[in-house]
């Protein structure tokens, strides 16, 4: 069996410490890989852009390049998901749990939740706040008492504790927007 090989057409750029490889492979098929020693190694190969692969990068967004070429557009954002938290006990519940009902309780509580800001992931998140109702030490409340307090907040952190949880961009995904938009410079200069 017969093979055809085309050579790609090859243009290697430095970016401060970071490798660009673009490569050409016919009218509007090519690939970039990206080397940076601190980021690591990406690639990325598009089919059809309409445009040789220059051309193509100028025409397209940060964003897009991002994300395509991050593997992590989003990652856990732990201050955002007690942020969630707080906002639904503030929001949700201030009629079951005003500030002077259970006072030791809440404060209690609140040093809890401002705990879940240090977190590094979202399954630790979510385990955290299965627990916290469990947890808590309600000294001055007596069993009834500590038993109402518990069953308010038992509601916000045994169930489905996962729909608190928030994302952010990634360093990662932010880098490579940064780097787009120093390819674009460079690329329009030749």
């Amino acid at each position: 069996m017969n093979t055809i090989e085309v050579e790609p057409k090859l243009i290697k750029l430095k970016i401060k410490d970071i490798d660009v490889f673009l490569e050409d492979y016919e009218p509007g098929k090519g690939k970039i890989t990206i080397s940076s020693f601190n980021y690591g190694a990406f690639t990325f190969y598009w089919g059809s852009m309409g445009s040789d692969l220059k051309d193509f990068l100028l025409r397209i967004n940060g964003d897009y390049f991002a994300g395509k070429l991050s593997n992590n557009s989003y990652v856990f954002d732990a201050k955002g998901s007690t942020k969630n938290v707080r906002k639904h006990i503030r929001e949700e519940l201030s009629y079951e749990l005003p500030r002077y009902k259970f006072m030791s309780a809440q404060k209690e509580m609140r040093e809890a939740i401002k705990n879940l800001e240090y977190v590094s992931s979202n399954n630790e998140f979510v385990a955290r706040m299965i627990d916290l109702p469990d947890n808590l030490m309600c000294y001055d409340l007596d069993y009834k008492e500590e038993r109402e307090f518990k069953d308010i907040i038992e509601g916000v952190f045994k169930s489905e504790p996962w729909h608190f949880i928030a994302e952010k961009l990634s360093n990662e995904y932010k880098w490579l927007v940064s780097l787009h938009k120093d390819l674009k410079k460079v690329l329009l200069t030749f």
